[in-house]
């Protein structure tokens, strides 16, 4: 029975192609028969089997080659959005008294506004600690871990390079 209503199906696509001197464009048909091939695709049929029916039936692109399931499958794809599309409401259109107003402020209102904007001083990028660039080797467990948010102080300097000098033979 299925495969009875796929040959009619197709003759009946073939036909509305058109012949050599007058031909409708493919997404045009396809449009035409969107709800009969989505039948079929829901029932199982794969875009493949549908283009040998077409094929079959005597469809052929204007060049003489037959469609390919690609192509049955991006028009029909095509044609399911634009069925979409004008089923969705549109939005209403916008009122005469209403204008929208502009995202940004033209360019020479958005100068006047820095202009008068006061200036912030210029901050340089904070250098990384010197443990992060050079971290300290696990054997010497005479170095104290340091307390990274408080500032060191010169004595604090002093005593860590007095260890240090220690601690080279």
């Amino acid at each position: 029975m299925m495969q009875t209503d796929l040959d009619e199906w197709a003759k009946e696509f073939a036909s509305d192609l058109g012949s050599d001197n007058a031909r409708v464009p493919f997404d045009r048909v396809i449009s035409r028969h969107r709800l009969r091939l989505d039948g079929f695709i829901a029932h199982g049929l794969t875009y493949a089997t549908l283009a040998k029916a077409i094929t079959r039936a005597g469809g052929r692109r204007p060049d003489g080659t037959p469609y390919s399931d690609k192509q049955f499958n991006s028009a029909l794809r095509r044609a399911q959005r634009s069925a979409r599309d004008a089923d969705a409401p549109s939005p209403p259109p916008p009122s005469p008294a209403s204008k929208p107003t502009p995202r940004h402020p033209p360019n020479n209102a958005l100068r006047r506004r820095m202009d008068r904007a006061p200036q912030k001083p210029v901050v340089p990028p904070a250098t990384p600690p010197a443990t992060a660039l050079h971290p300290p080797p696990s054997n010497s467990a005479f170095i104290r871990p340091t307390d990274q948010d408080r500032d060191l102080s010169d004595e604090d300097i002093r005593a860590a390079l007095l260890r240090i000098r220690r601690a080279d033979p």
